[in-house]
């Protein structure tokens, strides 16, 4: 009786978790990609161009669905934002502005999130070790219990002739009615319980994602759903402020030619106009490159998304 030192050093729980890990990432980068893939692309030629490199150097969107706060999401954030605004936005910067939206600019956005996947293992894996022990060893031994309450007569037996034996005394944690080979057995997967399961999908919400965002069983789907969703908000988003942004410039281009024509005044003859248009578009593009475009997403639209932008919004891409 009891689960013995030795069949807990058998138990491979580190190694489980960090083949989940592996195996969660994978997924995400998968639908991330698949998302990006299917995104339309805006019309208007110039908002196309300001889109893709806002969007690529601000690739925090794809961040969102895990779990937000401290331990590996912290630093996997931090690990991000330097290195994504100043790898594929700069790439993009360099590039055609026509070829901006293009599959070349896609593969640009898709290579930046490639190369992230590596930083997040690194950043998960790191607290796994401890998170296992703590966290998860304790979780298992509760729902095993529960499970063999259910559907176990001789774990039921065990109990009761416990609870008999020793009725006056606090009933111990289920580690010590539990046996090594129902752990085991359970753990990996190799009776009808599916405890193999039960422990990735305790990864997923505990260690990885958002509970109740992307549902563990229906992820296939729910993943692409989510990004998609995303990504069409994050445009509306860039679109209004973009709008505001034009705004800004074609009253600045009105001002400065109205001012420049009331300086010259009502006799300064032919061409004043022309002079005053070609002043004022001089002034619009000065001032384009001391005032840039700066996207702002803010990313909490999204359940929860509060913490996340306290962490995420000061990831900026100044959009020349």
């Amino acid at each position: 009786m009891a689960i013995s030192k030795e069949g807990l050093a058998k138990l491979e729980l580190v190694k489980t978790v960090n083949e989940a890990i592996d195996l969660f990432l994978n997924e995400w980068q998968l639908k991330a990609v698949a998302a990006v893939s299917t995104f339309k692309k805006p019309d208007d030629g110039d908002a196309n161009r300001q889109w893709w490199i806002a969007f690529a150097g601000n690739m925090l969107w794809a961040w969102t669905v895990f779990v937000p706060g401290g331990g590996a999401v912290a630093v996997a954030a931090s690990l991000l934002g330097a290195t994504l605004a100043a790898g594929a936005a700069s790439k993009l910067k360099a590039s055609e502005p026509q070829g901006l939206g293009t599959d070349e600019g896609k593969a640009m956005i898709m290579e930046s999130l490639f190369s992230q996947v590596a930083k997040a293992r690194t950043a998960f894996q790191q607290v796994s070790p401890a998170w296992s022990v703590n966290v998860l060893l304790p979780a298992i031994f509760n729902e095993l219990d529960r499970q063999l309450k259910a559907s176990s007569v001789q774990y039921k037996m065990r109990r009761e002739a416990h609870r008999r034996r020793h009725p006056d005394t606090l009933v111990p944690r289920p580690e010590f009615f539990l046996q090594d080979d129902e752990l085991h057995s359970w753990f990996n997967g190799n009776d009808l319980r599916k405890g193999d399961e039960w422990v990735k999908s305790f990864v997923w919400y505990r260690l990885m994602f958002l509970v109740g965002k992307v549902k563990y069983e229906f992820r296939d789907v729910e993943l692409f759903s989510y990004f998609q969703r995303l990504l069409s908000i994050l445009q509306e988003q860039f679109e209004a402020q973009h709008d505001i942004y034009k705004d800004k410039c074609r009253r600045f281009f009105e001002e400065y030619r109205d001012s420049t024509l009331r300086a010259e005044g009502p006799g300064s003859g032919f061409g004043s106009h022309d002079r005053a248009h070609w002043a004022a578009d001089a002034a619009l593009r000065e001032y384009k490159v001391a005032h840039p475009f700066i996207f702002k997403p803010f990313y909490g639209i999204t359940p929860k998304g509060d913490a996340l932008t306290a962490v995420y919004s000061t990831f900026n891409v100044k959009v020349p």
